[in-house]
């Protein structure tokens, strides 16, 4: 017997039937799924963000520019480049081993290796740095993001304080050139006026 030519419209009660007679089917493609997620979800090792946040600001405005005579520059982009710089990794790794912290040690090149988990960024429109570290250990990334944040504040002190050394023993001996100068000159008027 030949098909009908008729098509029978398929109405919502009819996907009601077709869903009753295949729930089964339903329910247990949906708890394997489940299983399947849940099981992936736990073999998965968590990792943690630790962040610390510092903020740049630029140096207030001086009548001799400490900045333009020594060469130095805020600019967020150079901060970023020191704190993702090798010399202070290095800074960090070090200061770890001293406190007994050796996850480091016996890597052909630990400098890269913590580089690679640690992320700085700076937040959007702004001048503050965001100084990230990601580990399976929740203490270990804060412990490393937060001596990531003490070596370069400490770094960054360092330069300052040498650079305002070197301006004031620049300062000085202006002044002590100014101060012969100008003896030179009362010598020499005093001169004058007594002829």
């Amino acid at each position: 017997m030949l098909p009908s030519s008729e098509i029978k419209e398929v109405s919502f009660k009819d996907y009601l039937v077709i869903l009753k007679r295949r729930i089964w089917v339903i329910l247990a493609c949906f708890l394997i799924v489940s299983i399947l997620f849940v099981l992936q979800s736990y073999k998965k090792t968590p990792l943690f963000r630790a962040e610390a946040k510092i903020l740049v600001e630029s140096a207030a405005p001086s009548v001799v520019s400490i900045q333009q005579v020594y060469g130095i520059t805020s600019d967020i982009t150079s901060q970023i480049g020191i704190l993702t710089s090798r010399s202070l990794a290095k800074q960090v790794i070090e200061a770890l081993v001293a406190e007994g912290d050796n996850s480091f040690t016996g890597i052909s090149d630990p400098e890269i290796r913590f580089l690679a988990d640690a992320k700085v960024e700076q937040t959007r429109g702004s001048n503050i740095i965001k100084i990230g570290y990601v580990s399976t250990n929740a203490v270990k990334a804060a412990r490393y993001a937060n001596l990531l944040t003490e070596k370069y504040l400490a770094q960054d002190r360092d330069k300052r304080t040498a650079a305002t050394r070197s301006a004031v023993e620049f300062l000085a001996k202006q002044v002590t050139e100014i101060k012969n100068k100008l003896n030179d000159s009362e010598a020499a008027l005093n001169d004058y006026v007594k002829q």
